[in-house]
């Protein structure tokens, strides 16, 4: 049976409050100067150790020394082997953009997501994910927030062809 990993989406957490918190019309004349994570203990056992955390409310502080807080929770966007639009998030390609098979015949789902990085290019918010083994590969799953909750709309593999490929990201 395939485990399926979930993307590590922390940072995801903050997307709600930068698109909603610093565009709200009350702080638009205002600069932030200072970002603070309310803590998260240190995992006490292994059944803490397998459980996703976030800290539960950030704060932020103005340039006119006012502060507000937002509150942070942890959603699954996709989990590898995840339908998303026209693409599976972490199915191995090759060089083709053929999916790699298994010597049992099944697709290769990525089983190592690793790092993502959240872009906004033009009017449109990507997630691209590192997949942490052979071949390495970056999927590039465009993202839509609605109703303050991030919604993963498509997916596919960054084509790395053009520059022989990769090997671990």
């Amino acid at each position: 049976m395939l485990v399926k990993k979930s993307l590590s989406l922390v940072a995801i957490a903050a997307l709600g409050f930068m698109v909603n918190g610093c565009n709200s019309k009350s702080n638009s004349s205002k600069s932030i100067t200072g970002l603070e994570f309310e803590p998260v203990q240190i995992s006490a056992n292994d059944a803490e150790k397998k459980v996703m955390r976030v800290s539960e409310k950030l704060t932020v502080t103005y340039d006119d020394n006012t502060t507000k807080g937002y509150p942070l929770s942890y959603q699954v966007l996709a989990k590898m082997g995840d339908d998303i639009g026209n693409g599976t998030i972490g199915l191995m390609t090759d060089k083709n953009g053929d999916a790699i098979l298994k010597s049992d015949g099944s697709e290769d789902i990525s089983d190592g997501p690793d790092g993502n990085s959240l872009i906004h290019v033009g009017d449109k918010d990507y997630l691209i994910t590192h997949m942490e083994e052979r071949p390495g590969a970056l999927y590039n799953t465009e993202v839509k927030l609605e109703n303050g909750t991030l919604k993963a709309v498509d997916t596919k593999p960054v084509d790395l062809k053009d520059i022989g490929g990769t090997i671990i990201n």
